[in-house]
């Protein structure tokens, strides 16, 4: 949202536009970077068996002796 503003009010500045256009460009990769993450989690869970949507603690029996 910010980078938009500042896109917008640069004023035809080529210095502004660039900034904005490099922090978008920016914005993007990092979006990249987390979907080829959780891709590549997904992938390391299904390996494993785990469930990465269903994660839970599991509690300690109450009725165990010890406890």
């Amino acid at each position: 949202m910010v980078i938009a503003f500042e896109w917008i009010t640069s004023g035809g500045d080529k210095e502004a536009v660039g900034k904005a256009r490099g922090r978008i460009i920016n914005a993007l990769i990092g979006l990249a970077v987390l979907a080829v993450a959780f891709a590549l989690a997904n992938v390391a869970a299904r390996f494993t068996g785990l469930n990465l949507f269903d994660l839970t603690i599991p509690a300690p029996d109450r009725g165990a002796p010890g406890l």
